[in-house]
């Protein structure tokens, strides 16, 4: 039996650095229209999603997440951009590869996945609500990959005491020595 955890990783501002190109395209905006769509949700504008870069680690975390977990991509689509469904799928095949393209959920709804953890730095799709544990990236103490693959461990820590104080619980004492 496998011991792995399910764990759902968000895309934008977790994997995928969604503020510096929220700023740039800002910047590069006729100031003149700031009441423009475009202007307001640059999420919405073709090609949005395609030019993201990944934040510092998050490449490297994930893969080596995904090397003993089960890890899956969990990302709010842009409703006013129906391209982004096709650039996330592009975006994530790009940087993990086919196989785990296989594995992009994209859902407006965050908490009706089943899974042990979520990592998301977004609150606007009830993670709150997630059953599992959510890791809210981007907040303290969370601020890096690093903190995130740590916390990661420290649950899968913790899980596997639990596991293991409930066979003992259930089997006796000497359950390890049994097997």
């Amino acid at each position: 039996m496998e011991n792995k955890l399910i764990i759902y990783v968000d895309m934008d501002g977790t994997i995928a650095d969604m503020r510096s190109a929220v700023i740039e395209y800002k910047e590069k905006y006729d100031s003149k229209k700031t009441d423009d769509i475009s202007y307001l949700y640059p999420w919405s504008v073709p090609g949005f999603f395609s030019s993201l870069k990944p934040l510092p680690g998050a490449i490297e975390g994930v893969k080596k997440l995904a090397e003993t977990e089960d890890v899956w991509f969990l990302s709010r689509p842009s409703f006013r951009n129906t391209t982004s469904y096709t650039e996330k799928a592009e975006w994530i095949r790009e940087y993990f590869g086919y196989e785990m393209q296989k594995k992009l959920i994209l859902a407006g709804n965050k908490a009706l996945m089943m899974g042990n953890i979520l990592i998301d730095d977004g609150d606007n799709a009830n993670q709150e609500e997630f059953k599992g544990i959510w890791i809210r990236y981007d907040t303290d103490p969370f601020t890096d990959w690093n903190s995130v693959l740590n916390e990661v461990y420290k649950i899968k820590d913790q899980r596997r005491k639990e596991v293991s104080e409930l066979y003992g619980d259930i089997l006796g004492k000497n359950w390890k020595k049994s097997i």
